[in-house]
């Protein structure tokens, strides 16, 4: 079985609640790389010798399924700036997330684009009669 990590701070309870009032959720976890600190020497550029093993962690945040309001919206928003439609999207459904995520850039784009892909995995297939 594959280990669910929640947000900070979240119980199982928790989830539950937002499950029960909002339906299917869309869990999102990315890892997260801890910065480390470096020195120049003759020129270049080196990781501290005290950094052994970068840390690495998980953040995740849970996320509702859009409803056709919020996507009509993105997509009139996002024909004029995708980012906004974007941020819109992310926004709209976002219920519970670790708060580094909404603080460090490179982490809330690799949430964002894992949500729009979870949300565009469902493909039909159509035919014209």
């Amino acid at each position: 079985m594959k280990k669910i990590q929640l947000p900070n701070g979240m119980s199982i309870a928790d989830l539950n609640l937002l499950k029960k009032k909002h339906g299917k959720l869309i869990i999102v976890t990315v890892e997260a790389t801890e910065s480390v600190d470096y020195e120049e020497k003759d020129g270049e550029l080196f990781i501290k010798p005290q950094v052994k093993n970068l840390k690495k962690r998980n953040v995740s945040a849970i996320f509702k399924q859009a409803d056709k309001e919020l996507i009509a919206e993105v997509t009139r928003r996002s024909q004029k700036d995708e980012m906004a439609g974007a941020k819109l999207f992310y926004n709209g459904c976002k219920l519970s997330i670790d708060k580094e995520i909404d603080e460090e850039a490179s982490l809330y784009i690799a949430v964002l684009k894992s949500l729009i892909d979870k949300f565009n995995e469902k493909k039909g297939n159509s035919l014209i009669l």
